[in-house]
């Protein structure tokens, strides 16, 4: 079953008929529909909307569709991205095979590809579910790729504090102790003593990146990580 309605979407084209004529389906299929006229506009849009799915025209005043997407997975490895293109355009996808496009939109844009579309972008979205671990509505852990996203943007984290959210997800709700933590987490230094207090400070700069509220401590024992 197609549902889309929870999502939002810009669509970036400066050819004015075709942008009005593909926002009409897209209006009726998505909760919010961004328009964009050129490249610049539509880097506006991301910044401040941050929409949840990118349908780009690929050649487009002031940034192309492809550059673009460049700009965009330097920081978001997930967002669907569509390039919209025309036949002669072919030579010029070569660009985007490093993208991880979601699919491409060949002109003339028919209702059949549209729909298409639809069925592409929910199966993302079914698959990036199984993936995610959300500790709020815009907080969420990245399993298949080990990446804390907040919003559309990804958090950096170092290499113990992924080892470390990594182990808590993995037991979500559930008692994680000291000991626990010392031995997956620091695992190379098994023949040395690890500190309660490293562990103390491992687990006060993770939790300052995620939601409040989300790490829980045990009382003299370890900690909780609470999903949402």
């Amino acid at each position: 079953m197609i549902n889309l309605k929870n999502h939002t979407l810009l669509y970036a084209e400066d050819e004015t008929i075709i942008r009005l004529n593909i926002n009409r389906f897209f209006q009726k299929n998505f909760k919010e529909v961004y328009l964009a006229t050129n490249g610049q506009e539509a880097l506006n849009i991301i910044d401040k909307y941050n929409p949840q799915i990118l349908v780009l025209d690929i050649q487009m005043p002031y940034h192309s569709g492809i550059e673009i997407a460049k700009k965009v997975r330097e920081y978001n490895q997930e967002i669907p991205i569509v390039l919209v293109t025309a036949h002669s355009d072919t030579s010029t996808l070569l660009e985007a095979i490093e993208l991880k496009l979601t699919t491409y939109l060949i002109k003339p844009i028919t209702q059949p590809k549209l729909e298409t579309l639809l069925h592409k972008l929910q199966q993302h979205f079914d698959n990036l579910l199984q993936e995610r671990v959300y500790f709020s509505d815009n907080c969420y852990w990245n399993s298949k790729h080990k990446v804390l996203y907040h919003r559309t943007k990804t958090v950096q984290l170092t290499i113990k504090e992924i080892q470390l959210l990594e182990l808590f997800t993995k037991y979500l709700n559930k008692n994680l102790y000291y000991e626990d933590i010392m031995a997956c987490v620091w695992e190379e230094k098994f023949n040395e003593e690890i500190s309660i207090a490293s562990v103390k400070n491992l687990v006060s700069s993770l939790r300052k990146k995620l939601p409040k509220d989300s790490l829980k401590n045990l009382y003299g024992k370890g900690y909780i990580l609470i999903r949402k």
